[in-house]
């Protein structure tokens, strides 16, 4: 199966590993809970900011280490094709991304997010079009 044979690029399993222990202790603890500093009057933390920091560490650990091992001759690359294969992973990355944004930001949406994308999707092909029929009234 493609997917499973791709999925390895596309799913961060350490940023996952981190998302669930922070919705394991978000059932312990307040994660949006202000806790102030002992040694700073004023200053604290909220450990949902630490959450956000390990699945930012750890993303960013899976797309170097992706972009490292594309780099290598992989056979699953091979097997499905390799532009086939590259686009599936930009894509998957691309749509988990968008959809964490979405889990994180409480002002975001997920249709507010698919209506922007179409949108954007449709201004660039009439721009693609506009582009191919210019090109084509230069060649004539």
């Amino acid at each position: 199966n493609i997917l499973i044979s791709l999925s390895p690029y596309f799913v961060p399993l350490y940023s996952v590993m981190v998302i669930l222990l922070g919705l394991l202790a978000g059932t312990v603890i307040d994660l949006t809970a202000w806790y102030p500093l002992p040694w700073e009057s004023g200053h604290g933390v909220r450990p949902l900011w630490g959450l956000f920091l390990l699945a930012g560490v750890t993303w960013g650990f899976h797309a170097t280490f992706t972009v490292w091992m594309l780099c290598k001759d992989q056979p699953d690359l091979r097997i499905n094709g390799r532009f086939f294969s590259l686009a599936l992973i930009y894509l998957g990355n691309t749509a988990l991304l968008a959809a964490l944004l979405v889990l994180a930001a409480p002002e975001l949406s997920a249709g507010g997010l698919l209506r922007a994308w179409v949108q954007h999707a449709a201004d660039a092909a009439t721009a693609v079009n506009a582009a191919a029929g210019a090109l084509v009234r230069g060649l004539r």
